[in-house]
């Protein structure tokens, strides 16, 4: 009855939730984010197939407080926070998870604040900088400011990838190769 809901079932984390996803493909399992503390933080697999025993199943540990998570079979991407100066955006396989292991994570100055996945493309929001791997193709960074409101796909500035520091102060999206984050885990 959606006008008189009633809770079935709750389960406590430690901690603060910061991001929630449940992966269309397997609704038995729930990815929730979350922050203990600077030094602990990351995504609890949750197995909410029988909504009133809700169990863990697995927990990832991240860089930094996640911000933003999002799933495909059995990858986890995580786009997290270090305070305001650092942003991580790591690959995790959870194929055993038992034994989550990271695969591959890129980084930079500033803020991430979320990530989705497309065809071969991981797409992130951010603000600040991007530390280059050599020899990759991506991110391409596509930057948005006062210029850009409106302003069509083609007619957005796109920035060369030339050197470590790119876009700056005003919000950007970086879109990363799925195979550089592949070749990063090589």
């Amino acid at each position: 009855d959606s006008a008189n809901p009633t809770l079935v079932s709750d389960i406590d984390l430690e901690g603060e939730g910061r991001d929630l996803f449940l992966a269309p493909t397997d609704s038995s399992k729930l990815f929730v984010a979350y922050s203990k503390s600077d030094a602990d933080n990351g995504i609890t697999v949750l197995d909410i197939s029988d909504l009133e025993n809700i169990s863990s199943l697995a927990d990832i540990k991240t860089s930094a407080v996640p911000i933003s998570i999002w799933v495909e079979d059995t990858l986890v991407y995580a786009g997290s926070n270090q305070g305001f100066d650092n942003w991580f955006l790591e690959l995790f396989s959870i194929a055993n998870l038992d034994e989550p292991k990271l695969l591959a994570s890129r980084d930079g100055a500033g803020l991430i604040w979320d990530i989705q996945t497309f065809d071969e493309f991981v797409i992130a929001s951010f603000q600040g900088t991007i530390n280059l791997v050599p020899l990759m193709d991506s991110p391409l960074v596509l930057n948005f400011d006062s210029k850009t409101k409106g302003a069509s796909p083609s007619e957005i500035n796109r920035v060369s990838i030339e050197g470590v520091k790119m876009g700056g102060g005003q919000p950007q999206i970086g879109v990363f190769s799925k195979y550089d984050l592949n070749l990063i885990a090589q």
